[in-house]
């Protein structure tokens, strides 16, 4: 191909017409007259172009254009197998079902009538009293001749012939068991020592006196205490010594207490006999007198001034008694107490029995009895506290037991005694439980206890007062004390009981595994086969407990870890945003492998298919080493379990230890997702196209528009990794590069292989470009193509190069969100595959020329009797160019003389159009891209005839040179950038139109 085409042809009209059998003659003014001249034949490209000038020309499908083939193949290595080790996990947790509970069970308080059978020791009956007086005389032989006024007797001395008085103690009567009195107590006894001195103020006319004793004391007998006395002083509890005491007339008494009398009286069988104390006054004393007298004369001095002991209040407030064998009496005594057992599990049926841990203890309290300070004898207390109905068990390891009495001896009966008895259990298999409102149950009954029938003796040395006490007290003061009973464990039959697991965990550890070194980032891994995990539990419990279960499991597995579809594990996000790999499992049953031991093993198919580590707190897990460092995570259990109905203690369902096991075999990974690096492939592949069997005819000095250039590329990409290709187009042409190296307006980007749905035998995933210019891609590409704009690529291939060097670099495609490259570890080496197609139709271009030639002739043969015999006003050519060329054509007109040989003289003849011109235009073919066929266009043109007067050129026509020909303009091409092909045709139809025809008829 050169700088311009000259594409020419040659036709000529077979076809007559005669106008003496085709031509309707029409007489009269405005008549008109038509009828054909002609047609061309249909001129088809490939008849147009010479053979030298599409040697080199292929005409794939119907196209002229060059076609070059080549490949680019770029290696990929082969990535390291990978591989995590096993992973045993397990977890060590107590499960607690709902414990069984009885409340501490409360003894309350009851305190029994102890009742006393004794004889009244009544008061003694003593009467006692004063008796006698000592007279005292003053007698002086001497007259006594005082005249009034002062009286003043100096120290007379006495002498007491009589010097004694009595203290009487009357016959008297006491209790039998009375057998001695002693230290009779005396309460508010008072004692006048009274000295008569009426005849001193008689005898001596004294209005006033005074008597002062000397030496003068009162003794009682050492059984008496005396105190509290007016005057004088008491020496030794029993003497009062009135030395230097002051009598008057007005005040002549002494007052004294009487305390105490300490004489021993026996009895005998209910009495004892009066008797006398001797009262002794001292013998011998003075005294001295003052006073005032009114005058007094007497021969001799002779007075009689006598002294009294009396008591009017004399009260016995209390004695020593001596009492023997006082028979006490104490019939049986029965007591009960009522026991409440509360908040017992709803889920219990029956008590068997309960225990009681070590400080669950009755308490016994008696207080001491008011004896009097007697003494008690006879025989030991015994307390039954075994109820028949209610059997209650003893620790009878402390204090003294009689079978199931309890033996309480005399003395602590009388000194009193707290027994603190260990109860160990209680039977309760026959009593019945009731469901309360709370939903708990409760069991109540009053167990039954006696303290047997006693008798025992009093004896001793009281007081009057005590015995009082004594008397007074008519029971023993006994109590079963308030006390709380611990329950430690039961025996019980049960419902089924549900407990909740709570929270535990298993350590899920990975160790550090080796990575292909290719990788940059790991998101997920796929592995080659689902590995198996295996669950398993094993608990001791206790034998008599029912069947155990999981009602309920969950296990939360790391979120990283995916599972089988199969294998029923769902995604779970708890309340804070933490996700996991949820299992949920119901209704697990345990095996019993052994008295107190059950097993249980999951036996469905868990199994591990893909590890994701897309979540951002996995980002770091490779290390610069190509290490996997999986942070440690864990396995968390939750869930219920329940044993069904059994016998059972309080304690054994109770942190029964669970050791749980997560065992997952080993994981070979078969597909990785993530980001490799960027020098994944490590060369980079070129081809080069070899345009040098193209003919020097189409290459010297010649220049190429082509606007529907294109390179298609069909690539194969055995990996899961977008590949970005950067293509570099260098043309050579003797050996010299033509430019540096023109890009493509975008790299083109290889679709990674689909692993994750992989198709039959598919192995790779194929990706098919264009690489053309955007007109041509404005255009439309076939189905399946993904345009590659290029707005180089006229410069690639306008000079017709020897070769086009294509330089592929390809760079794995960044990460867009997720879609992560994927690498399948077991298809070892590989290659990424491009096929180059070179696809360069040709079309008419800048400075081509098209000319095209036909002649219509003969046309004098059906127009002379028309021109000879008529007159025409106005004569039109029809032209009718049907274009199947993708060029505006331009039609010129060229009238022939006869013969069609020589031209008529244009100012003879001369055609214009109806566009004003002397050549008119012919619409391009029209290209339809879809079906790929030129559709031919129909131009319809008028062409007016005028002839000048005179010459005669109508009569000379005979034949039409039709001229077609194309001349675009600088940087333009063909029509749409449709491509040249073989089929495409020109033709044209003329026909000639007369208007305004006179002719005389006779002429004919």
């Amino acid at each position: 191909m050169c700088s311009s085409f000259l594409l020419f042809g040659y036709s000529c009209i077979d076809k007559k017409y005669d106008l003496n059998k085709d031509i309707s003659m029409i007489v009269g003014m405005g008549g008109e007259l038509g009828f054909p001249l002609g047609e061309t034949e249909t001129k088809l490209l490939k008849d147009l172009l010479k053979p030298e000038d599409i040697e080199d020309l292929t005409t794939d499908d119907d196209l002229y254009g060059i076609h070059k083939k080549e490949n680019v193949k770029a290696d990929i290595p082969t990535f390291d197998p990978v591989s995590i080790n096993t992973i045993n996990s397990s977890s060590d947790f107590d499960i607690s079902f709902e414990k069984l509970t009885i409340d501490p069970i409360k003894i309350d308080e009851t305190e029994p009538d102890m009742l006393l059978e004794k004889n009244i020791i009544e008061k003694p009956i003593i009467n006692q009293s004063f008796s006698g007086s000592v007279p005292m005389t003053i007698a002086e032989s001497f007259p006594v001749n005082i005249p009034n006024g002062p009286l003043n007797l100096p120290e007379i001395n006495f002498n007491l012939d009589n010097h004694q008085t009595s203290f009487v103690v009357a016959e008297g009567s006491c209790p039998t068991e009375v057998t001695q009195i002693s230290n009779i107590k005396f309460s508010g006894t008072t004692v006048e020592l009274k000295m008569d001195l009426s005849q001193l103020k008689t005898k001596l006319n004294m209005s006033s006196a005074t008597v002062t004793l000397k030496n003068f004391s009162i003794t009682f007998p050492n059984t008496f205490v005396i105190s509290g006395q007016s005057k004088g002083v008491i020496v030794d509890n029993h003497i009062l010594n009135l030395d230097g005491v002051n009598l008057t007339l007005t005040d002549n008494t002494v007052y004294f207490n009487l305390n105490n009398y300490k004489k021993i009286i026996q009895t005998n069988n209910g009495k004892f006999s009066g008797f006398e104390e001797t009262i002794n006054y001292s013998q011998t004393g003075a005294l001295s007198i003052s006073g005032t007298t009114t005058g007094v004369t007497l021969p001799a001095l002779n007075v009689d001034m006598p002294i009294s002991l009396s008591s009017s209040n004399m009260t016995i407030s209390d004695m020593n008694l001596a009492i023997s064998n006082v028979k006490i009496d104490v019939g049986q005594t029965d007591f009960s107490t009522d026991v409440n057992i509360t908040n017992i599990n709803k889920d219990v049926k029956k008590i068997n029995r309960v225990y009681f841990d070590n400080n669950s203890i009755l308490t016994l309290n008696a207080q001491p009895i008011t004896l009097a300070g007697l003494n008690l004898s006879g025989e030991n207390i015994t307390i039954n506290l075994n109820d028949p109905n209610t059997p209650l068990e003893f620790d009878k390891t402390s204090n003294i037991w009689e079978g199931d009495n309890l033996v309480i001896s005399i003395d602590e009966l009388k000194t009193g005694f707290t027994k603190q008895i260990k109860l160990k259990s209680i039977d309760l298999s026959q009593k019945v439980l009731t469901p309360e409102a709370d939903g708990t149950k409760s069991l109540s009954f009053v167990p039954q206890f006696k303290i047997n029938k006693f008798t025992t003796y009093a004896s001793g040395n009281t007081t009057y007062q005590k015995i009082e006490s004594f008397n007074n007290n008519s029971k023993i003061d006994f109590r079963l004390q308030e006390s709380t009973l611990k329950v430690s464990d039961a025996d019980v039959d049960t419902e089924s009981f549900t407990a909740d697991l709570g929270t535990n965990t298993a350590k899920i550890n990975v160790e550090n595994t080796d990575v292909p070194k290719e990788l940059k980032a790991l998101k997920w891994v796929r592995l080659q086969e689902k590995t198996p995990v295996n669950l398993n539990a094993s608990i001791n419990i206790a034998d008599g407990a029912g069947d155990l279960q999981f009602d309920e499991l969950i296990i939360d597995f790391p979120q990283y870890i995916i599972f089988d579809e199969n294998s029923g594990v769902k995604t779970y996000t708890d309340p804070t945003g933490k996700k996991s790999q949820r299992l949920t499992l119901k209704n697990q049953k345990f095996i019993k492998t052994g008295t107190n031991t059950r097993n249980w093993t999951y036996t469905n198919n868990l199994h591990i298919t893909k590890l994701d580590f897309t979540d951002t707190k996995y980002q770091n897990i490779l290390t610069a080493n190509h290490k996997l460092v999986l942070p440690e995570e864990e396995a968390v259990i939750t869930g219920k379990a329940s044993v069904a109905s059994g016998n059972i203690n309080l304690n054994d369902l109770q942190n029964l230890n669970v050791t749980a096991s997560v065992n997952i075999d080993p994981m070979n990974i078969g597909l990785v997702a993530g980001e490799v690096n960027n020098d994944v492939i490590s060369e980079n592949p070129h081809t080069s196209i070899n345009l040098g069997d193209i003919s020097d005819y189409l290459k010297e000095g010649s220049t190429l528009h082509l606007p529907n250039t294109s390179f298609q590329l069909t690539a194969a990409n055995p990996i899961g990794v977008p590949i970005d290709v950067d293509l570099i187009f260098i043309p050579y042409k003797n050996g010299r590069a033509l430019s540096s190296g023109l890009r493509p307006d975008k790299a083109m980007t290889i679709q990674a292989y689909d692993d994750l749905n992989q198709t039959g035998e598919e192995t790779t995933k194929t990706s098919k470009f264009i690489l053309a210019t955007p007109e041509y891609i404005e255009r439309g590409i076939p189905e399946g193509f993904e345009a590659i704009p290029f707005s180089q690529l006229q410069s690639v291939i306008q000079d017709v190069p020897d070769s086009i060097v294509i330089d592929a670099i390809p760079t794995p495609k960044a990460v867009e969100g997720n879609n992560w490259h994927t690498v399948n570890l077991s298809k070892g080496g590989s290659q990424i595959n491009i096929d180059c197609n070179a696809d360069v139709p040709f079309v008419l271009g800048r400075d081509v020329n098209i000319v095209y030639r036909d002649t219509v002739d003969n046309i004098q043969s059906d127009t002379d009797d028309i021109f000879e015999k008529a007159t025409v006003n106005e004569i039109t050519i029809k032209a009718t160019v049907y274009n199947g060329l993708p060029l505006d054509l331009v039609l010129k007109v060229i009238p022939l003389a006869t013969g069609s040989e020589t031209i008529i003289d244009s100012r003879d003849l001369s055609f214009t159009f109806d566009n004003g011109k002397d050549e008119g235009y012919v619409a391009a073919g029209t290209y339809n891209r879809e079906t790929g066929s030129t559709n031919i266009s129909e131009t319809t043109l008028l062409i007016k005839v005028k002839e000048r007067e005179g010459s005669g050129a109508l009569k000379r026509l005979d034949g039409l040179d039709l001229l077609i020909t194309g001349d675009l303009g600088p940087n333009e091409g063909t029509i749409g950038g449709v491509p040249l092909k073989p089929s495409q045709s020109i033709k044209a139809k003329v026909a000639l139109k007369l208007k305004g025809i006179q002719a005389d008829i006779d002429k004919f």
